[in-house]
């Protein structure tokens, strides 16, 4: 039976287990370090074990392969920084009995830190604790500093992050949190590959949010009919002799919720972070009950923030009208509701009502802030919004 004991250097377990890919329970233990005057005792205690136990004889002298010599470390010790740090005067001879029971050796001003702490205690502050935590935390003065604590505006990005997990929040989301590597069957192209992967399900990095928040929405469909799960993280692109681009995206997924309802959620959000400028909407049709988006964030903190309009209250009446209209595949919402806002200032609000087949029937309401708007003036106005709407899609109001 050969009885053998090792200690190894921390920092080259760790990066050679990284850089292979290859984590054992050994290079867990060496990589957090191992008391270096422990093995002379421990092999001594298992061979006194052995031959006491199970009548095993010693045959041949203890080899000792030392390839790295440890010095001693030690550190001055300050008693002044120590009651300045604990915020209380703690005794010196109690500083020392502390540090001395705990396996510190006190020569003058200097305190030798014990091989099993080598690689725990370094600096005066390291001390502090030790001797704090056997004094007793219940003992410090519980005083609150004074003075005002400065206050910072939270920048851009922040600020809108903030807004927007909130307004989800208000919306029934769930944020999802996921790995940034996802296996390859979740990679999609050009998805870079992880050197070192901690398994196989965390090969590649991932180049959208949409399929691990598939992969979470799948894991809970039984739990309920209706679910909304969002992520706000970085995707990786692929960038040809250079460093990826990381790009910071919103990713929505749901699952029983109408088209329509979803849209409108999207395009609430954008009204919430006060989006300023033309944003269309690419839709993928796909069968199925799910529905799914990703928004480039970074994009939307860039438009977003444009300071709100508020306009006087009018004493004068509205008149509100509905208008049917029949639309082809080729035109979207969007467009529609631009066309008949821009046709005149009159039209204060445009909204959707209805939609059977390809009739779509849009809410309109008229106000003049100058003087009371007549039915009169509501119809020249309905007239030039479908001349419009025929001229530009050609869209015609239903018969």
């Amino acid at each position: 039976v050969l009885l053998f004991v090792q200690v190894y250097d921390p920092v080259r377990i760790r990066k050679s287990s990284m850089s292979l890919g290859h984590r054992t329970e050994a290079a867990l233990r060496f990589e957090k370090g191992v008391d270096f005057e422990s093995v002379i005792p421990s092999l001594q205690t298992a061979v006194g074990m052995l031959t006491e136990l199970s009548g095993g004889e010693v045959s041949s002298e203890l080899i000792d392969l030392t390839g790295t010599v440890y010095t001693k470390k030690h550190i001055k010790i300050d008693y002044e920084k120590i009651n300045k740090i604990a915020g209380t005067e703690i005794k010196k001879d109690f500083v020392n009995a502390t540090l001395t029971s705990l396996g510190f050796v006190i020569k003058g001003n200097d305190v030798y830190v014990p091989s099993w702490r080598y690689d725990d205690i370094e600096i005066i502050e390291d001390l502090a604790e030790e001797v704090i935590r056997i004094y007793g935390y219940q003992k410090l003065p519980n005083e609150l500093p004074g003075g005002t604590l400065p206050h910072h505006a939270k920048m851009g990005t922040f600020a809108l992050e903030d807004k927007a997990k909130d307004f989800l929040k208000h919306m029934g989301f769930f944020e999802c949190y996921n790995y940034s590597a996802v296996p390859g069957s979740m990679a999609g192209h050009g998805a870079l590959k992880v050197k070192n992967p901690l398994n196989a399900d965390l090969e590649f990095l991932r180049v959208s949010l949409t399929p691990k928040l598939l992969d979470v929405l799948n894991k809970n469909k039984g739990y309920s009919e209706t679910v909304k799960l969002f992520e706000l993280s970085s995707v990786y692109l692929s960038k040809k002799g250079d460093l990826p681009d990381q790009p910071y995206m919103l990713g929505m997924t749901v699952r029983g919720v109408d088209f329509l309802v979803f849209k409108g959620i999207v395009e609430a959000l954008f009204e919430e972070l006060r989006v300023a400028g033309d944003f269309g909407f690419e839709i993928t049709e796909h069968p199925g009950g799910v529905l799914s988006c990703e928004l480039p964030f970074d994009k939307l903190v860039d438009a977003a923030g444009g300071g709100r309009v508020y306009s006087p209250l009018t004493g004068f009446n509205s008149i509100k009208e509905d208008i049917t209209i029949i639309v082809g595949d080729a035109t979207s919402f969007s467009e529609i509701i631009s066309a008949v806002s821009n046709t005149d200032v009159r039209v204060n609000k445009v909204g959707f009502k209805d939609m059977y087949e390809d009739a779509l029937t849009l809410s309109i309401e008229f106000l003049d802030r100058a003087k009371q708007i007549t039915s009169e003036e509501t119809k020249v106005i309905r007239d030039g919004i479908i001349k419009n709407l025929d001229s530009k899609y050609g869209i015609k109001l239903k018969a």
